[in-house]
């Protein structure tokens, strides 16, 4: 019930708190000045079929877990790399994942590596 896990890492680690949230609406649950994409698609399908409506239930839960974990435990400095339509069993789809990751660690290097020199919080 804690899919991005700030606070135990902080308690774990002491701080700083780099976090990567891949989870759909993650972007909304903090605020960096970035557009959203839709995390959900556009809207149901005229006849969703069981899987995708409790896929999108997940979803949405994951969604509001995040961004109540989040409001309560910030962490420093919070990555959102982005896949688009990357649905949660596309395993095949790692590569794409990994350089999305990549992608979204070049764009913030240079704040990544003023949270690095902070070191633990004493």
């Amino acid at each position: 019930v804690n899919p991005l896990p700030v606070d135990v890492a902080r308690a774990a680690f002491g701080g700083p708190v780099l976090a990567v949230a891949v989870h759909p609406g993650a972007l909304s649950a903090h605020e960096d000045g970035r557009e959203e994409p839709e995390p959900f698609g556009t809207g149901l399908e005229e006849h969703p079929g069981l899987t995708d409506t409790l896929r999108r239930a997940m979803q949405i839960t994951q969604a509001q877990l995040v961004y109540w974990h989040l409001r309560e435990s910030p962490p420093d400095k919070i990555l959102t790399p982005i896949v688009p339509g990357m649905t949660t069993l596309e395993f095949y789809r790692g590569g794409e994942a990994i350089d999305a990751g990549r992608r979204a660690v070049a764009d913030r290097a240079d704040e990544l590596r003023h949270l690095a020199l902070q070191g633990p919080a004493g």
